[in-house]
């Protein structure tokens, strides 16, 4: 890399070294996240460092009248495929053998938008309310390369059309980064995931870099060389907002990226321009063991993330800090022989067109790879294990558009029972209220269900509520489902189901351990300005009952089934390590998660006495613990939703108890802790 560098700028150390330390705080945040709350601002460090090298690169080939588009990609694919590759072809090498179907096939298309450059637009679309955690995505890291990659897809472009201009060309990068830092703040107000994996909002860190070597580049002619005063007071400055980035910053507590994105990226903007003389940049970044980890901190960047996923995958639990450590050793050992025995000898060794056929025809072999073990199911021939776990069954039921209409104010899910029989029940809700139906309408002989519901949107007329990533246009859809359900003189019951945690500040499941769901959730009502979230969540269900019930429907309430505080790939011993499952869940534990809950459903019944309730918690628990499978086959979808076998648990209880006239279900249920 030094060698490569001598020969179109003169080598800085100490940008090896800043690489160092934006890696190790990357590195560090995902194996101690206690120990550095702000670590993952080293790719904003990364951003703009490869902004000012690749960018420093294009001005002196383009004022040399040398640049070439395609030499330009030619050394991209040198530099980024082949490591890439290897660490994906062994990712996937060890899925094939300790990974479930549902895990190889996300790995599969994690794999495919790895090699087609675009993991950062996968991770935008699936951030979502049945995404999987984070932890469980071992190519979860490969969002950055995506974005830095389609920077460099547009960027030369730009730079070529602009060029020539050449007092343009500054007021270009400025407008284009106002721009993108514009996008980000807009973003980050209504969709935070947006702003933090789209290109658009992410691309003025890129930029910074790119402006920072055109101002490099226009003070080492005008200044023949001589540094101006001050630089030392720049570069501790810029240590300082760094060290204050990485250690200060905490992602549960602020919306990142949006304005905080800016210390990280000043920070990096004045080290660099403060140049390698600089007392922190000479001192510190400069030392050969800082030097030396920033020129493995590319392939040390691709290998620490799936090693940590991973263990935490097959072990079913986080490792111990001693596991983390040895974990964080391997990581720096396999970058140094990827860096060492591929990386180098693939940039700098002897030049030809047959290296870089081959790294596109590897690549390819990737993409083709990964595309396979999506479209596959995740090859589920490869380990004989019958998991239904994904299955919550609702494709088994025919979608119904036609009755309730299309477009933003349709439910996104409406199924009906099979037949043609008119449905006289119907469940509305959340994604809860979806994976209950399907036992419902497969086991009701004699009445037909309808399912019209909306993820992220309970039932609760009157209450706006904002969950990040949430269904757009929720109360215009619920809105609609109301409408319909009040004027069909068919439907006479009415089942709300709904997810409880909206009320709740904490989060519980471990879906979310990083998601942080419960405590991102927001609601407001103009009727009740100031209120609690559950004030405000019992408040538009009453206005659901009273709509309801004012139409003579027979309105239940469906309590939610108990949340499990681990996932439910923890029950599952793995094909690889036969390690006994870990999934014990008390009685207790439900009830006291569910205590808010109750006790604003025991006041909905108090007020409201014609609404009926089912608790299934003796469905699922004992007096002790209670059951994530039955006969061996898992019940739950994920942490709080029931797959197909679940919910056919959950089913005849319900439909006895709905025939006969209790009115809190289940004869040893309590409405309270």
């Amino acid at each position: 890399m030094a060698q490569n560098l001598v020969k179109i700028q003169n080598y800085r150390p100490d940008i090896d070294g800043l690489r160092a330390l934006a890696v190790l705080s990357v590195v560090c945040f995902h194996a101690f996240p206690g120990l550095l709350p702000g670590g993952f601002v080293g790719v904003d460090i990364f951003f703009v460092i490869s902004g000012y090298l690749i960018s420093g690169i294009m001005y002196k080939g383009m004022d040399a009248g040398s640049f070439r588009f395609s030499t330009f990609y030619a050394h991209r694919i040198k530099r980024i495929f082949p490591v890439l590759s290897v660490v994906m072809l062994c990712c996937y090498f060890f899925g094939w053998f300790a990974l479930l179907p549902d895990e190889f096939q996300t790995l599969g298309r994690e794999m495919l938008g790895g090699a087609g450059f675009y993991a950062n637009l996968l991770l935008w679309q699936d951030t979502g309310y049945f995404d999987t955690v984070a932890h469980t995505k071992p190519l979860l890291h490969l969002w950055s390369l995506g974005v830095e990659e389609q920077f460099y897809f547009a960027w030369p472009l730009i730079l070529f059309a602009v060029y020539r201009l050449r007092r343009a060309t500054p007021v270009v990068i400025v407008l284009l980064m106002a721009a993108s830092f514009v996008s980000s703040l807009h973003l980050m107000a209504i969709d935070p995931a947006g702003s933090f994996y789209s290109p658009l909002s992410r691309f003025w860190e890129l930029l910074a870099g790119a402006m920072l070597a055109w101002v490099v580049k226009s003070r080492t002619s005008a200044e023949a060389g001589q540094p101006p005063a001050g630089y030392h007071g720049l570069s501790v400055i810029g240590g300082v907002l760094l060290l204050g980035s990485v250690f200060l910053l905490d992602e549960s507590r602020i919306a990142f990226p949006g304005w905080w994105a800016t210390l990280p990226v000043l920070g990096a903007f004045l080290l660099i321009y403060a140049g390698p003389d600089a007392v922190l940049n000479r001192r510190l970044l400069s030392h050969p063991l800082a030097v030396w980890i920033g020129l493995i901190s590319y392939p040390l960047y691709l290998w620490h993330w799936p090693i940590l996923s991973f263990s935490r995958i097959v072990l079913a639990q986080d490792l111990p800090w001693w596991g983390r450590c040895l974990a964080v050793a391997l990581s720096i050992l396999l970058a140094w022989i990827s860096w060492r025995w591929i990386e180098r000898p693939i940039r700098f060794g002897i030049p030809g067109r047959g290296k870089i056929i081959v790294l596109c025809l590897l690549m390819a072999l990737v993409a083709w790879l990964g595309h396979d073990a999506e479209r596959r199911h995740g090859l589920p021939f490869r380990i004989k294990l019958p998991l239904s776990v994904m299955d919550d069954g609702i494709s088994r039921f025919p979608q119904c558009p036609d009755v309730i209409g299309q477009g933003a104010n349709a439910p996104e899910y409406c199924r009906r029972s099979a037949g043609n029989q008119t449905p006289d029940r119907v469940v509305i809700g959340d994604s809860h209220a979806r994976s209950v139906f399907p036992g419902f309408a497969s086991m009701d002989q004699q009445h037909a269900w309808l399912l019209l519901a909306n993820p992220s949107c309970p039932p609760t007329l009157g209450l706006t509520i904002h969950e990040p990533n949430g269904v757009r246009h929720c109360a215009a859809r619920r809105d609609r489902v109301m409408q319909y359900v009040e004027e069909n003189a068919s439907i006479h019951t009415v089942v709300l189901a709904f997810f409880a945690d909206y009320i709740l500040d904490t989060d519980f499941a471990g879906q979310r351990k990083i998601d942080h769901w419960a405590s991102s959730v927001q609601m407001s009502s103009p009727d009740m300005p100031g209120a609690s979230k559950a004030e405000l969540f019992y408040h538009g269900l009453e206005n659901t009952i009273h709509a309801l019930t004012k139409a003579n429907k027979s309105v239940v309430i469906m309590m939610d089934v108990p949340e499990l505080p681990f996932l439910t790939h923890d029950c599952v011993q793995r094909p690889l390590f036969k390690l006994t499952p870990r999934c014990e869940l008390a009685r207790t534990t439900v009830l006291a998660r569910q205590g808010q809950a109750r006790l604003m459903v025991k006041k909905l019944v108090a007020n409201n006495p014609q609404v009926r309730v089912f608790d299934p918690i003796n469905v699922f628990c004992g007096r002790s613990q209670c059951k994530v499978t039955d006969s061996g086959t898992l019940l739950y979808r994920d942490s709080d939703h029931l797959n197909w076998a679940g919910s056919r648990l959950l089913a005849p209880p319900f439909l006895s108890w709905l025939q006969g006239g209790q009115q809190w279900g289940g004869a040893a249920a309590s409405p309270a802790p």
